[in-house]
């Protein structure tokens, strides 16, 4: 689990989606996880609650909860088909 990190949007990250963003540096983060953060109000930018549409703009800070990321890997395998028998 890491701690609450503030990060902020880089040049190449400028007009992209706030779900993108996340997308983009923390992979193992699933859209369901993300978006209960969102809405409780953990993910902040500039320090106001935010919505997975918002559009970045360069130097805007982005408040980052704690991410358990054992529980997100876990929640991606929860996603996955079971594996079917041969035969």
């Amino acid at each position: 689990m890491t701690g609450v990190q503030t990060l902020t949007v880089a040049t190449d990250d400028v007009d992209i989606r706030l779900d993108k963003w996340f997308k983009r540096h923390f992979p193992a983060l699933g859209h369901g996880p993300l978006e209960k953060m969102l809405r409780t109000g953990q993910v902040r930018v500039d320090g106001r609650k935010a919505k997975a549409g918002q559009r970045l703009e360069q130097g805007q800070s982005i408040r980052v909860p704690p991410i358990d990321e054992a529980a997100t890997v876990r929640s991606r395998a929860r996603a996955e088909p079971p594996a079917q028998a041969p035969g």
